[in-house]
């Protein structure tokens, strides 16, 4: 989901982290309104344990708005969000303080539905949420290697791995 300009795209351009595309989030036009772009991942976990979320990130210079820890609907901000509902969201990271550089997170997502009191369901969200109002290079925000799962490896995807799950098999 993106409004006003927002934009989601596969592309080549900026370095992904692996492989050949990452996934950019921005907007398409300069110094209009702000946008947000919404990239919502639907997954069943209602038998699940041990399930983590994997996946690395950077930023072009975006303006910091922060995700409330809990919200409803959407939210203009920059993060990480699950919910077991579609409505009601619980942010999991913040995307305020990210660098030009890309930085992996690991998420323990079962110890995170257990601090919000939800639990998994066959239709459990994840939301990657940006804000704001200038295209890449200027601002954005860039995804690459996103993984959930139950039982990963400790190092997964290994170094040099490019086939399954990287932002490439989404085209």
């Amino acid at each position: 989901n993106s409004t006003v300009d927002g934009q989601i795209e596969l592309t080549t351009d900026y370095v992904p982290q692996q492989g050949t595309q990452h996934l950019l989030l921005d907007d398409s036009t300069s110094g209009g309104t702000k946008s947000l772009n919404e990239l919502t991942l639907n997954v069943d976990l209602a038998m699940a344990s041990n399930v983590e979320v994997r996946f690395w990130v950077r930023e072009w210079n975006d303006e910091p708005d922060v995700l409330p820890l809990t919200f409803t609907g959407s939210f203009n901000g920059d993060g990480l969000a699950m919910s077991n509902d579609g409505m009601t969201w619980h942010r999991l990271v913040d995307f305020t303080t990210l660098t030009l550089n890309y930085q992996q997170f690991s998420i323990d997502l079962d110890a995170a539905v257990a601090a919000a009191n939800i639990s998994y369901t066959a239709d459990f969200y994840l939301r990657f949420s940006q804000y704001d109002d200038y295209p890449a290079p200027s601002d954005g925000l860039l995804l690459d290697d996103f993984i959930v799962g139950d039982n990963l490896p400790d190092n997964f995807p290994p170094t040099g791995f490019d086939a399954g799950t990287d932002c490439d098999d989404l085209d």
